[in-house]
């Protein structure tokens, strides 16, 4: 079913974007609707069907010093068509940004994973510091008998060679299921055709992280 009715923003942000040079003589849209002196909250076909273009009509009247004289090199008034489908598209192109956004906020916030019974920090820095501990655990001689580790918790947890290493293949693993997740939900938003279909995609489900068992 066509669509017939744009909210006013919505109606604006679409009829300049079809509009290349600007609208004519830069006249605001909501003026060539003399029924109200402020912009209506929405505009139908009906309105857009008897919306004098170039320029309004009781526009130029009242002042045609300023709105100037109907230019016969203006471009064609958008069909209401053309209005809706550029709406849907501005639509489907925000949605998409703010979907985005919050995948990567949400992806920002996963930073522990389940190892042993515990929770541990799997932040860059912390990774790197347990990759790096894996590589010297993997040294023989190397490793000292009485060190340990800090867990999530802040808890000092006595760790072996076996223990780094193992800690280590948890992080990876865990690190492999986190990007694979938000590259499913990355390509979910891609291909969604309609903002309707972007804001239903839920981006706080789905991940390797502390609420998932062993």
């Amino acid at each position: 079913m066509t669509q017939t009715t744009l909210t006013y923003d919505t109606f604006v942000q679409a009829l300049t974007g079809l509009a290349e040079q600007g609208l004519p003589h830069g006249i605001l849209p909501w003026t060539a609707f003399p029924e109200d002196a402020i912009p209506p909250r929405a505009i139908t076909r009906p309105m857009w069907d008897g919306y004098t273009w170039n320029p309004p009509q009781f526009a130029a009247a009242a002042d045609a010093g300023l709105y100037g004289a109907p230019d016969p090199e203006a471009a064609a008034k958008p069909a209401w068509a053309a209005l809706v489908a550029e709406a849907r598209r501005l639509d489907h192109a925000e949605a998409r940004r703010l979907k985005q956004a919050e995948l990567a906020e949400e992806l920002a916030r996963h930073t522990t994973f389940r190892h042993a019974g515990r929770l541990w920090q799997g932040d860059p820095e912390s990774a790197a510091d347990i990759t790096t501990a894996a590589l010297r655990a993997g040294q023989a001689g190397t490793w000292p008998g009485d060190h340990v580790w800090i867990d999530a918790a802040n808890a000092r947890i006595p760790m072996t060679a076996a223990d780094i290493t193992a800690l280590a293949a948890a992080l990876a693993a865990w690190r492999t299921a986190r990007r694979l997740r938000a590259r499913t939900l990355k390509d979910a938003i891609l291909a969604a055709t309609t903002a309707e279909q972007i804001n239903a995609i839920d981006v706080t489900v789905g991940w390797p992280d502390e609420s998932d068992a062993e």
